[in-house]
């Protein structure tokens, strides 16, 4: 089942997905980076732009301001929303 929620980031708030499953990341304003544990690749991720990751350890930085759809794949996200700063947390739509 696919859970979408949408995140307003500010520019330099991070998102650590620590255990992730199968997400997939789309933004829709700004400009993101994100960085996988045990990947070389770094990715940035502009509007419009999108990425679709499985595993673990996930941080995704906004560079500027960023509005971004997270897809996950699980009925329950409490395994990753509890990681996001109150102030994140309390952004999420």
């Amino acid at each position: 089942m696919h859970n979408v929620h949408t995140l307003q980031l500010r520019a330099g708030d991070v998102l650590r997905l620590p255990e992730a499953g199968s997400v997939t990341l789309r933004v829709r304003q700004g400009r993101a980076w994100v960085t996988q544990a045990h990947c070389l690749d770094d990715w940035f991720l502009e509007a419009g732009q999108s990425l679709r990751l499985s595993g673990h350890r996930i941080v995704v930085e906004a560079e500027t301001a960023c509005e971004m759809d997270i897809a996950h794949e699980t009925a329950d996200r409490a395994g990753w929303l509890w990681r996001l700063t109150p102030s994140t947390r309390n952004r999420l739509a």
